[in-house]
């Protein structure tokens, strides 16, 4: 398979189709025990773990359905956490991480604990950490998984008005017709297989 630059690409599948599985090869979390996994001609297979921390630390965003944020941290330190490793001055963490948590609508909510916060507002914050460092591809693994109807259309206006601003994301979703209606093209999994691969209606920008 391959993802083309631009592109909304979902990845769908039933539990256990192995859709998380390829993600984090792709994020370079996992290593396959054969074949290839490549990033604008580099292999992320003869990395070493150094080269691919600085991988998903300089070209990598990461969304998890369950939000994975640090409990005792401010949603603020939250954010600052994914510019940590990439060599941003702490001034500019701070002004980068406000900057985006504004502009998601969590103005607001900057001091407050993840326990604080509803699901959605979580969830705002992790795309926040995932997007502040301006990543080349966002990976999301049910990102709307734990989240209500509402809250779940704000995520999906989210996703589709950052990749009109050019960021390559792939999606996981067992929510086909969510798929069908948001994405540039779906394959589906099974077993651990790639059983289709299809384009849908939508363009991909520029």
């Amino acid at each position: 398979m391959s993802v083309e630059r631009g592109e909304l690409l979902s990845i769908v599948g039933s539990s256990g189709s192995g859709k998380t599985t390829l993600l984090n090869l792709l994020a370079g979390l996992d290593t396959p025990t054969s074949g290839v996994v490549g990033f604008e001609g580099m292999s992320l297979i003869n990395m070493t773990r150094r080269e691919r921390a600085a991988y998903r630390a300089h070209k990598v965003g990461m969304v998890f359905q369950s939000f994975n944020l640090i409990a005792h941290y401010t949603a603020l330190q939250n954010v600052e956490m994914a510019l940590l490793f990439n060599d941003t001055q702490p001034k500019e963490r701070r002004r980068l991480s406000i900057e985006i948590l504004e502009q998601l609508g969590l103005s607001d909510r900057i001091t407050h604990r993840p326990s604080d916060l509803s699901g959605g507002e979580q969830q705002r914050v992790a795309f926040a950490r995932a997007i502040v460092k301006q990543p080349e591809i966002l990976f999301a693994d049910e990102p709307t998984g734990n989240l209500d109807f509402e809250n779940t259309q704000q995520i999906l206006s989210l996703l589709t008005s950052l990749n009109k601003n050019g960021l390559t994301i792939v999606l996981v979703t067992h929510n086909l017709e969510m798929a069908k209606a948001n994405s540039h093209r779906i394959i589906r999994m099974q077993y651990g297989k790639i059983i289709a691969d299809e384009q849908t209606a939508k363009e991909i920008h520029a």
